[in-house]
């Protein structure tokens, strides 16, 4: 993303942390940049681009949180687990972020709703995968049902404690009690083997736990090419990731911190996009690798 692009959206997000919202208007946003409205009209053709500017902006943030915490674990981890889910609702507090989605549910913009639908539907998809993750090949049919009742124990909570209750909602207390519901959830499911939703789970589980070393290192290759020789330190990094990756044991020891620099090392960058992916590919990767070394030693 372009420097100054970001800099008017981190700008509105201050803004609206600050004032709420519904106090800011695109002029307000436009004065505390100090762009002009044809520069602002520039980056973003409408105020619905805007939004969604925003709201992937902060996703970008979130996904960006939870691939640093993968990478602290293995992917079975539920305490990790539990630490990504409440990212989002801290993320989604600290940049008040709430009175966005609502506004855009509540409009008459078609893509807006289109652009709400399809980051819930990530976010389950999310949430399947990680209960994949944890549970294994049993808890497949089980996991969108699972995730479904999981985001609606959080929302709805959250709601009730909000209309009904003094002070602030604690949200660590209310992940662990999701994440503790969903563990007694999930058993009894795989039990009784009671499935409500099985939509293409079997489908998006085989292309995500099929992930291989090949992959990982065409993507690396992908992006070593379209890196400019100018940038020969970033370039020599590239070299490394696909050096190790193209050995039969791979030291996951040194890759790790490699993969955690990916933020800084390609923020504003024509790569960060390819970058970003390179980094969840070998996240989920080495996820699954730490697992299988633990079940080895059981």
């Amino acid at each position: 993303m372009d420097k100054k692009k970001r800099q008017v959206i981190e700008t509105a997000l201050s803004l609206f942390s600050k004032e709420g919202f519904a106090a800011i208007s695109i002029q307000d946003i436009i004065t505390e940049a100090n762009i002009s409205k044809g520069t602002f009209y520039n980056y973003f053709s409408s105020k619905s681009a805007f939004l969604i500017a925003i709201m992937e902006y902060v996703n970008e943030e979130l996904i960006l949180h939870r691939r640093a915490l993968q990478l602290e674990g293995t992917a079975s981890n539920k305490e990790i687990f539990a630490k990504q889910i409440m990212i989002r609702l801290e993320l989604n507090t600290k940049h008040n972020i709430i009175p966005i989605f609502e506004a855009a549910l509540h409009s008459n913009d078609r893509t807006l709703k289109k652009f709400i639908q399809e980051k819930h539907l990530e976010e389950l998809d999310w949430i399947a995968q990680r209960l994949l993750d944890i549970y294994g090949e049993r808890a497949a049919p089980y996991t969108i049902d699972c995730a479904i009742i999981m985001l609606g124990i959080i929302q709805h909570m959250n709601h009730y404690w909000n209309a009904n209750c003094k002070g602030d909602i604690n949200i660590e207390a209310l992940i662990y009690y999701t994440v503790r519901r969903t563990d007694r959830l999930m058993a009894d499911k795989i039990d009784s083997k009671d499935a409500f939703i099985c939509r293409f789970v079997n489908e998006r589980t085989n292309k995500q736990q099929r992930i291989t070393k090949h992959d990982i290192v065409s993507k690396i290759e992908a992006l070593h090419t379209a890196i400019c020789e100018e940038e020969q330190e970033i370039k020599s990094l590239i070299s490394f990731l696909k050096e190790e990756f193209n050995e039969q044991h791979p030291r996951y020891f040194l890759i790790k911190p490699i993969v955690q620099s990916f933020e800084s090392t390609f923020k504003n960058t024509p790569y960060v996009l390819l970058a970003n992916e390179i980094a969840q590919l070998i996240s989920t990767y080495i996820g699954g690798k730490l697992d299988d070394e633990l079940h080895c030693l059981y």
